[in-house]
């Protein structure tokens, strides 16, 4: 059903062939797409790169559009395309954008509204625009639609827009939570209960691998669908974007309800986890030129809207837009310079060897310039400036303002006296017993975090006073990340994200405090407060706190024992690998091949003792695509067996024969 659900999808937005050509503009018509890339790192050459393919896909979704504003007339694909030629900061893009807005007042008016996926995306693009008034009147009737359209029993959206109960599923409600931001952006009331009922349920459907089903839980046959267990990659991306945008809608209710607020971030906590997994293995597969199931454009769309919703440029040392866009430019059609069908090296060598052209499609040259246009910028909900056309009132983010009877916080204070008042805050309320300010205090005490790393050389401490601040700090992280072994249990939840919150300050403090978070590690898994769905948050969170900083010995010790041969303890193998995968680009050759035999023997212990377990198929993903990126940091291919299947059995016997001819140190692969 969830293919069914996609399918539809490509099917209400398919075009026809046409091509287009490069057409120059000048660099100030893209100062907004230029700052954005600037923000993700990346340089000037592949900048001009991103420029001139999104040159090229503007132009194409031009062509493609009728002089009446629609894209062939579907309203799908008109709506779609008109929301990628507003983002792109281009004039030309811009005058798109408005022809399609026109038309669907003119046209298409009824048929945008009554389907979820061409309204929210509809009221998406409406938002990003001025609007006269008839406009803004469409865009609040189009929210008074979406409000009244997730099932009151299940928290998702179906198919149309008056509330069908047909299929409700986690894509139409990652489009509608979208189409319902923008449109209360613009001006629409809020409707707090229907965030809820959401967030409630996304909170619900949540696997025990942080990511999301198709399916909403309450739905018939979300029991019986082998989907509700199975790991979804772009579940991960669009679960986890969709908490925080309901988050956000949400913050006056979670501030007064920390209880609640804590089941939010645990559940973030694991998404991130997945995230960071499911990132890995996508965007590995991708750089493999290989693919990972089907609508690759859609999934990079879902990544980006994560990713960028949780503020995050590195997902578990991945630069996810870098190897995206990447990728994207590669699939780039020659000639035509839009995007269609995914293609593997072998039939782009063919095509370009050959007359053969393939014409670009409207849907897959949207969501790929959606990709390269880090669109969500432009209503992503915290932040913390104008972008484009579109001001944003929204929070600047979580960090909260220090109690009004401290003394506050300066650029111009000496990084030491900041990082004084941030511990004091913390042991104040440690002392105080003030369990609700915990949370907030260890926010601010990650972003103080930051300005003393940077303040202080690499030599060592700057001053006496930094390095008893730091071995108090380190001390009081250690405790506090564990606190919650020792908490009573109507207390156990609120100690979780204190645990969680205290783990992911970690990174920004001294790199002394890498072995004792290690030695925590290995401790904590039979503790029997570590239970339910807390394990993967925990782990997910400590693993990337390592993995950020990174101590000497770091990739072998992942390798020999961070991971585990027990499948019961998957939650700990899972989130090691991710690590090791995220440090592989940094690491020497020997270093690499060294991690490698250690995980190499950690397969051979697991597979003598997964068979029946259901997370075993997934586990042997992780593998796959952890040798991958050990043996090819940089991208290449390695000789590595495709990433394909689930399959453990072969999947192995593929990798035993590739190990064999290069388990060895001196093989040029570890170069």
């Amino acid at each position: 059903m969830r293919r069914v659900g996609l399918a539809l999808l490509a099917l209400l937005l398919t075009a026809a062939p046409l091509r287009a050509e490069d057409e120059p503009v000048a660099p100030e018509a893209y100062e907004e797409t230029e700052l954005r890339l600037k923000t993700a790192g990346i340089d000037e050459a592949m900048r001009e790169e991103i420029h001139a393919a999104i040159r090229k896909g503007v132009a194409v979704l031009r062509k493609l559009q009728m002089r009446n504003g629609s894209i062939l007339g579907n309203a799908g694909q008109t709506v779609l395309g008109g929301l990628a030629l507003t983002h792109a900061g281009i004039p030309e893009g811009e005058a798109g954008g408005r022809a399609a807005m026109a038309w669907v007042l003119r046209k298409g008016r009824k048929t945008v509204a009554a389907k979820t996926y061409e309204a929210s995306i509809a009221a998406m693009l409406f938002e990003s625009l001025e609007r006269t008034k008839a406009e803004q009147k469409y865009l609040l009737y189009l929210h008074a639609l979406l409000r009244r359209a997730p099932r009151s029993d299940l928290g998702y959206w179906g198919y149309r827009s008056s509330g069908s109960t047909m299929t409700p599923n986690l894509s139409t409600a990652q489009f509608a939570a979208l189409g319902l931001w923008a449109a209360e952006r613009a001006g629409a009331k809020p409707d707090l209960k229907m965030w809820k009922l959401h967030l409630d349920t996304l909170l619900k459907a949540q696997t025990v691998g942080g990511s999301w089903g198709y399916y909403a839980p309450d739905d018939p046959g979300f029991d019986s669908h082998p989907q509700r267990m199975q790991e979804y990659p772009t579940g991960t991306f669009m679960g986890i974007a969709n908490v925080a945008v309901a988050r956000q809608a949400l913050q006056e209710l979670t501030a007064e309800k920390p209880e609640y607020d804590a089941r939010i971030r645990i559940a973030l906590a694991r998404g991130k986890a997945a995230l960071r997994r499911h990132a890995q293995w996508v965007l590995t597969a991708q750089a493999l030129q290989g693919l990972m199931g089907h609508y690759p454009y859609y999934r990079l769309f879902a990544l980006e809207k994560a990713c960028l919703f949780l503020d995050l440029e590195d997902v578990g040392g991945v630069r996810w837009y870098r190897e995206g866009a990447r990728w994207l430019l590669d699939q780039q059609l020659p000639g035509a310079g839009g995007w269609s069908s995914f293609l593997d090296a072998d039939r782009r060598a063919q095509l370009r060897g050959s007359r053969l052209t393939l014409h670009p499609q409207a849907q897959h040259t949207a969501f790929a310039l959606l990709f390269l246009l880090r669109a969500t910028a432009a209503y992503h909900p915290v932040t913390p400036r104008p972008v484009g056309r579109a001001e944003v009132t929204t929070p600047s983010g979580d960090a909260p303002a220090p109690d009004k009877d401290d003394a506050p916080i300066t650029k111009a204070a000496p990084p030491l006296l900041i990082a004084q008042g941030a511990l004091a805050r913390l042991e104040k309320a440690l002392a105080a017993k003030r369990l609700m300010r915990l949370r907030p205090v260890l926010d601010a005490m990650r972003l103080v975090g930051r300005i003393y790393r940077s303040s202080r050389s690499e030599s060592g401490f700057a001053s006496p006073g930094h390095e008893v601040w730091a071995r108090r700090v380190d001390e009081t992280m250690l405790q506090l990340a564990g606190r919650f072994r020792r908490a009573k249990a109507n207390d156990r939840l609120l100690w979780q994200a204190v645990g969680l919150a205290a783990l992911d300050a970690m990174p920004n403090l001294h790199a002394r405090i890498a072995p004792r978070l290690m030695q925590a590690v290995l401790a904590i898994e039979h503790d029997k407060a570590f239970a339910g769905a807390y394990p993967f948050a925990w782990y997910g969170t400590a693993m990337e706190a390592l993995r950020r900083i990174a101590p000497p010995g770091l990739a072998i010790w992942l390798g020999e024992r961070a991971l585990a041969s027990d499948p019961e303890l998957w939650w700990r193998s899972s989130t090691a690998m991710t690590a090791l995968g995220g440090l592989a680009p940094a690491l020497p050759g020997r270093q690499r091949h060294g991690a490698a035999r250690a995980v190499w023997r950690h397969l051979e212990a697991f597979r003598r003792r997964s068979a029946g377990n259901p997370l075993a198929a997934n586990l042997m993903r992780d593998i796959q695509v952890l040798m991958h990126r050990l043996a090819s940091p940089a991208g290449e291919a390695a000789d590595l067996p495709p990433i394909g299947g689930l399959d453990p059995k072969s999947t192995l016997q593929r990798l035993e024969a590739w190990w064999r001819q290069h388990d060895k140190p001196d093989d040029p692969l570890w170069r």
